[in-house]
């Protein structure tokens, strides 16, 4: 699943998961979507997006800018966490960039 992995971030507080969820899913499938959020319910303007198809992910990457709803982005090929390397995720979760497995329902 890190194969085809990106990271984004610039994410304005104004724009939803969903905002985020459609522009990506122009480029193909996601098959994984995390974006995590404070305790206060705030989005914390980044976020991590695996594509089923390592084509999908190139597709993103040969961008040079990402705009959602008017907003440049920026996005970046995501880095695997080193204590999630060789490590099972169960099914549904999140690995965060800290390596620890969070329940993404």
């Amino acid at each position: 699943m890190y194969a085809n992995r990106i990271f984004v971030t610039k994410l304005a507080h104004e724009m939803t998961e969903d905002d985020v969820r459609n522009y990506f899913e122009t480029f193909g499938e996601l098959i994984d979507f995390y974006m995590p959020f404070t305790s206060e319910g705030k989005h914390k303007g980044i976020a991590f997006i695996s594509f089923s198809e390592a084509d999908m992910k190139a597709a993103v990457l040969e961008e040079e800018t990402h705009l959602i709803n008017g907003i440049e982005i920026v996005v970046d090929e995501a880095a695997l966490p080193a204590k999630a390397a060789g490590a099972q995720r169960p099914s549904g979760g999140a690995v965060a960039p800290n390596g620890q497995v969070r329940n993404s329902a």
